[in-house]
């Protein structure tokens, strides 16, 4: 659930955003489909504000929408909408990749200036932007494209970001006052080599959240027996381990 509330772009009580928060699990091998939508519980939200969206096949109808985010053919958006390829392949695709194979990514965004006035669209390869279009003049329409080399497995996608808020989500209580046109792409996979993605640092940083957690378990947390106490403390273990050791352990 990528989008929801406010700007994901901005960060949050961790010190990361929603859209950092995510890539960490892209990076340790978690293909995590992009969803985002109104969550309808007071007047200030407005149904239909925050979307997602999904390629079906043949004819649609909420069973095929949900196949298409199975397959990870999604964009999540404010009303931008935001779209890549990687050699000619849509989003949700994998490219089986050997070492030294060139991709090219092409982002588009198409957004009327007017209703959703986007500042940047972007093109980002393990969590770093590697291209970038501002959007100097007003244009309802961006293009973004960039060929690279990749030397291990990662992920691409294509994000857009606007700064005016739109006339959404004001509310004094949680101190928010709009929300900012925003899109982004589930990711497109290049798997080089047949390696898994594995970036050790997004491991090592979900693992210090991990330790929380287990802390959190042991000491605070309540529970009807301490059988589950302990099954949720070996839960999170098993989550330490994996990113203590890398995909290959498990």
């Amino acid at each position: 659930d990528l989008f929801t509330w406010g700007d994901a772009f901005s960060p949050g009580p961790t010190g990361l955003s929603a859209v950092d928060t995510w890539y960490l699990f892209l990076n340790t091998n978690a293909r995590l489909t992009a969803t985002a939508g109104t969550d309808k519980m007071l007047n200030v939200q407005v149904v239909g504000s925050v979307r997602t969206y999904a390629r079906t096949e043949n004819k649609f109808s909420y069973e095929s929408w949900l196949q298409a985010l199975k397959r990870g053919e999604t964009i999540v958006s404010t009303g931008p909408i935001v779209t890549l390829t990687a050699n000619g392949e849509p989003i949700g695709s994998e490219l089986k990749l050997t070492g030294g194979s060139k991709v090219t990514l092409k982002a588009e965004l198409q957004a009327p200036y007017d209703l959703y006035p986007v500042d940047h669209l972007e093109i980002v390869v393990g969590g770093d932007v590697i291209a970038s279009t501002t959007n100097d003049q007003f244009a309802s329409q961006l293009y973004a494209e960039v060929t690279i080399t990749p030397e291990r497995s990662t992920w691409a996608a294509a994000r857009a970001h606007g700064n005016t808020l739109l006339p959404y989500q004001a509310w004094t209580l949680l101190n928010t006052s709009g929300i900012p046109p925003m899109g982004h792409t589930s990711p497109i996979y290049l798997n080089i080599d047949d390696q898994p993605v594995w970036v050790p640092a997004a491991a090592a940083q979900l693992e210090r959240g991990v330790d929380f957690a287990i802390n959190w378990a042991k000491t605070e947390a309540n529970y009807q027996t301490e059988a589950q106490r302990q099954e949720i403390i070996e839960l999170f273990t098993k989550a330490k381990n994996h990113y203590q050791n890398g995909p290959r352990a498990n």
